[in-house]
């Protein structure tokens, strides 16, 4: 599954929002619209595994976003990506 985050310049998610796949021979970036505001960057990540099966809730409340890697990693925690999560 890919998904959208929205997040702020701690790595802290703001939203998230599904990727859509987009139909063949269509010239679409992507189908999701997520935009950024004044502080915030928009990451697109393919979840795989044990990550793509958990809630966005879930996701929103225990992961951030490592920003020079630039993959979700469990909050409080060794800093570690769970696994799926590039």
């Amino acid at each position: 599954m890919k998904i959208q985050i929205v997040h702020d310049a701690q790595g802290r998610i703001l939203g998230m929002g599904q990727v859509e796949p987009t139909p063949r021979g269509r010239k679409v970036k992507s189908a999701a619209s997520l935009k950024a505001g004044a502080g915030q960057s928009v990451l697109e990540l393919d979840l795989t595994g044990d990550l793509a099966k958990r809630s966005f809730s879930e996701i929103y409340e225990q992961y951030g976003v490592d920003l020079k890697a630039k993959k979700l990693v469990a909050r409080g925690g060794g800093g570690r990506p769970p696994q799926g999560a590039e």
